[in-house]
């Protein structure tokens, strides 16, 4: 019987899929227990499509978001998931949405944390993964998750042996989707990705792990009022292309490396006793 137990906190519907939507797929048909905890329902979200702008802002697009979560979770195979409770998103930093007692980056941090330790208890998870300091590219949710998982890791019973911060890639990896999407002649007609605007990466990649691309594509294109999905490349609402490849990269937050590969550990779980 596999003994191995993933614990995933993200923002937003589609963050999942996008960062981690590769390793969810893979542990999951592997026959790992893997759990999403989502803490908002995404009431905030720029909508893409015309055919959806109905949806405007709030409930209607919050319902809508949550019908393709569940969506993107069958295609992953994953069975558990749960929000993290009745927070909503909090829109960017100088926006009226950001000043509400509901947003998620208003959240008293004990009570959510409190929330998120229940998760922790219950599930027992060895893995836990969740953004970087800085969110990955500074959304308060992001930033938000991030404190509230160091936070429950830290006052869980549970121990949790390892805590990976996902790693969206630099400048380098900007370039790559760049090439690559010029070389597959801009399918879509996407804007170039500019490497000198990539997410400052706070930490070194410790971690690469092998998914199919393929599948995680199709998790991604279920979130349909957040992005466009040609082949292997995708656009949020600001239009500029990014590629899925065939690995998801991870920075080591808390716990002993295991095992390495040209510098760099494959699995999620090396080195876990289990």
């Amino acid at each position: 019987m596999d003994e191995r137990r993933l614990l995933l906190v993200h923002a937003h519907p589609d963050d999942e899929s996008i960062a981690t939507g590769g390793v969810m797929a893979r542990y999951a048909a592997e026959g790992a227990a893997v759990t999403l905890v989502t803490c908002t329902r995404g009431e905030q979200g720029e909508i893409v499509p015309d055919d959806l702008k109905h949806l405007g802002t709030g409930k209607a697009l919050a319902d809508r978001r949550v019908d393709e979560l569940a969506d993107a979770m069958a295609v992953l195979g994953v069975t558990d998931h749960r929000f993290l409770g009745p927070y909503e998103d909090s829109g960017m930093i100088g926006t009226p949405e950001n000043e509400r007692a509901t947003a998620f980056w208003n959240a008293d941090l004990d009570e959510a944390t409190a929330h998120l330790v229940k998760v922790i208890e219950e599930t027992r998870p060895q893995v836990v993964v969740t953004y970087d300091e800085n969110g990955g590219y500074g959304h308060p949710d992001h930033i938000q998750a991030h404190r509230v998982t160091m936070l429950a890791v830290a006052a869980a019973t549970h121990q949790v042996a390892k805590v990976y911060h996902c790693a969206w890639g630099g400048p380098e990896r900007r370039a790559r989707e760049r090439d690559d999407y010029e070389k597959a002649g801009r399918p879509g007609g996407f804007d170039l990705p500019d490497p000198s605007q990539a997410a400052h990466q706070s930490a070194p990649v410790t971690t690469t792990v092998a998914i199919d691309g393929d599948l995680k594509a199709k998790a991604i294109a279920a979130h349909r009022t957040q992005l466009t999905v040609v082949g292997r490349f995708f656009a949020l609402s600001n239009n500029v292309a990014h590629e899925v490849f065939d690995e998801e990269h991870f920075t080591l937050a808390h716990g002993t490396p295991g095992p390495a590969n040209d510098g760099r550990e494959t699995d999620l779980f090396a080195g876990v006793a289990l």
